[in-house]
């Protein structure tokens, strides 16, 4: 199984230069995706070494009058390890799988979604600039929600735009939340966890902003979260988060980003009196095929027998990256991450390849 799984990540590769080109595609069905390997040299206690192949596609299917199938396929290590491994325990699964509607001013979907709540896990510049944010960014939800472009429902887009999302989901555990190649293994209702209940209990709603009025180059977001439990002495989940972004053209072509954002999660996966804060600052400077970044990202749990005054864990990483080619780049990375009073050191070298 694993031969074929790594047959599966070269033929990505090979083929999707030929299948997916935006001009060749044809006019109802639409892909995209990236291909990434990565690299990675742990030192400190538990050294390890790891090179992982993580594939993403993104797959469309118009069917007229506004409504279309979205799909988003992932093939990425399913499984972890305490020791150095070469693209081991890769797993193919379907992230997203739903219909869509979509208009002018807003879009409607039902179907295994993707919840909006927060940003960093997708913007925080650097090869591991996001990796604290993911802990909290919503995938693999069963349910259905909307977009709503409040400006352009109310009529006032000179105000900028504002897009209104919400959900209403519980957790995957159809035969879906299992992986081929290397498998995951079937979430089942019994797991317990945050969203994982009979129905559909666990909402989002979230809030962002851009394009406005003497604010070029500012974004927010907002959300809030709120996740049932109902196996055994599970509590419901609770999080908001907050976020800006500012994007800004510096003389002599040199191009800026910034990112901040926080998250706060009440009973975090359904446990009781457990609090997890998460923070994430970001930046980057870019001028034609180079770009480096900073990023500094905090974690602190708090439960009933220990309240930390200080983050429990904290990493900061600072990355260089070169665009090889139109579609194809490179980046190198070092990060620092500080755990309970032990200190490790990883350094990393991505090449990835996008399309569509």
């Amino acid at each position: 199984m694993r031969a074929w799984g790594r047959l599966c990540a070269c033929m990505m590769v090979l083929l999707a230069p030929t299948l997916v080109k935006a001009e060749d595609q044809p006019s109802r069905f639409y892909a995209a995706g990236v291909v990434e390997f990565q690299y990675d040299s742990q030192t400190g206690p538990g050294a390890t070494d790891t090179l992982s192949n993580t594939s993403e596609l993104a797959l469309g299917l118009r069917l007229g009058n506004g409504f279309s199938l979205e799909s988003t396929l992932v093939y990425e290590p399913v499984r972890g390890t305490a020791d150095s491994q070469y693209l081991a325990a890769q797993g193919l699964y379907a992230e997203t799988l739903m219909v869509q509607y979509t208009s002018e001013n807003f879009t409607l979907f039902a179907g295994k979604i993707d919840p909006v709540f927060g940003l960093a896990w997708d913007l925080a510049p650097g090869l591991y600039g996001t990796e604290f944010a993911e802990e909290y960014q919503l995938t693999e939800r069963v349910g259905f929600g909307a977009d709503v472009n409040l400006g352009g429902v109310l009529g006032a887009n000179h105000y900028g735009e504002h897009i209104l999302s919400a959900s209403l989901y519980r957790s995957d555990t159809s035969f879906l939340s299992d992986s081929l190649f290397t498998r995951r293994g079937h979430v089942h209702h019994d797991d317990g966890g945050a969203a994982n209940t009979q129905g559909l209990s666990s909402f989002t709603i979230a809030l962002d902003g851009m394009d406005m009025p003497g604010l070029p180059g500012f974004a927010y977001h907002l959300a809030i979260r709120s996740q049932g439990a109902d196996v055994g002495n599970s509590r419901r989940e609770k999080g908001v988060v907050g976020g800006i972004t500012y994007d800004h053209e510096l003389a002599d072509g040199y191009e800026m980003a910034f990112i901040a954002e926080a998250s706060h999660i009440w009973h975090a996966d359904g446990k009781l009196h457990h609090e997890v804060t998460i923070s994430t600052l970001g930046a980057s400077l870019s001028k034609n095929d180079w770009s480096v970044s900073a990023d500094y990202s905090a974690r602190t749990v708090n439960t009933r027998a220990t309240l930390p005054s200080s983050p429990d864990s904290h990493q900061i990483q600072f990355s260089i990256g070169h665009a090889l080619a139109h579609n194809l780049a490179c980046e190198a990375g070092w990060k620092r991450t500080s755990q309970s009073g032990i200190n490790t050191n990883t350094f990393g070298l991505l090449l990835s390849f996008t399309f569509g």
